[in-house]
């Protein structure tokens, strides 16, 4: 399959949507599209288009369609690929490297079949190898949002809500149990606002 790219994608976006007030680099509409897509695996991405365009026939595109239509097609290929392997059997390597964007490093996370794979992908990316039943509990985001305080999360969750970021359906009482989009969103306003309190 080929590697499908955030340049390729946003230029299908603005193909698909072309009456939508895109704008130059520095419009907003632009920029909030690339804040909270392109670092989505753009692969997945790229049917999620496909989807929304099926389904929706606005003249301007809400970036809701896509999160939703993408955590659909992430589910779905999660199901597929987990089904027959045992937990124990999957491998994956976090790396950093230069984002193609701003230069600036960006944290990465692929799979490997097997554990030879993944030291190989190690040693070229200088990258660290994690077991998936072995994970890490204290580096999980699910952890993280358990540490915190009950407030501090549903006041993050009620401002990705109102930005349109997160949909206002409810949530299960059980963070595991959510997308693991909304859990990437709350997690991130929840460091944000530290880091804000804390500088």
């Amino acid at each position: 399959m080929e590697e499908r790219t955030w340049q390729h994608n946003e230029k299908r976006i603005r193909q698909m949507w072309p009456n939508a007030q895109w704008g130059d680099d520095g419009n907003e509409l632009r920029a909030i599209f690339k804040k909270h897509l392109s670092g989505l695996m753009q692969n997945h991405l790229y049917a999620a288009i496909d989807e929304v365009k099926i389904n929706f026939s606005s003249h301007q595109p809400e970036l809701k369609w896509f999160i939703q239509a993408y955590d659909r097609i992430v589910d779905s290929t999660r199901k597929t690929e987990s089904g027959p392997s045992r937990s124990a059997d999957k491998w994956w390597v976090d790396f950093e490297r230069p984002s193609k964007h701003t230069g600036l490093p960006y944290k990465f996370s692929t799979d490997a079949p097997d554990l030879a794979t993944a030291n190989e992908i190690a040693k070229r990316t200088n990258g660290r190898v994690r077991n998936r039943s072995k994970n890490d509990e204290a580096q999980s985001p699910v952890h993280f949002l358990l540490a915190q305080d009950r407030a501090v999360v549903a006041t993050a969750v009620a401002q990705l809500r109102q930005r349109g970021i997160i949909s206002k359906d409810q949530l299960p009482s059980d963070i595991s149990q959510w997308r693991q989009s909304t859990i990437g969103f709350v997690t991130h306003q929840v460091q944000t606002q530290q880091q804000e309190i804390s500088a």
